[in-house]
């Protein structure tokens, strides 16, 4: 994790970074949707997709970096963690909206065209 200061305010913020060869393979999952059977708006554990944790396993497994990537507010980041600790899906970048919005797949699509001009 790195810390950043502010030298006028002393204000501070943290944030993680990776630094990855350009030829990395990833593969980009979307947590919204995609790893749950349900939808929950109340704090309970949705149902799981049979085998999904498996899948992102398999690409871990043959070297590609895993990436996850949600519509879900930064906010909701820990409950997300846990989430998908709990059900064992391996370690990854993960990747939230700034901001509730009305267009879910806003955030998909600006961070997805950055990976692919990077």
């Amino acid at each position: 994790m790195l810390g950043y200061v502010c030298r006028g305010d002393n204000s501070s913020a943290d944030c993680h970074m990776a630094v990855v060869h350009h030829r990395t393979n990833a593969s980009v999952f979307s947590i919204d949707g995609s790893f749950a059977a349900t939808f929950t708006v109340t704090g309970k554990d949705p149902k799981l997709i049979s085998g999904s944790a498996e899948v992102v396993w398999h690409y871990q497994s043959v070297g590609h970096l895993v990436i996850y990537i949600s519509s879900r507010p930064e906010f909701q980041k820990e409950t997300v963690v846990r989430w998908l600790e709990t059900h064992n899906f391996p370690l990854g970048i993960l990747s939230f909206s700034e901001s509730i919005s009305k267009d879910l797949s806003q955030h998909k699509k600006m961070y997805l065209g950055r990976l692919i001009k990077e």
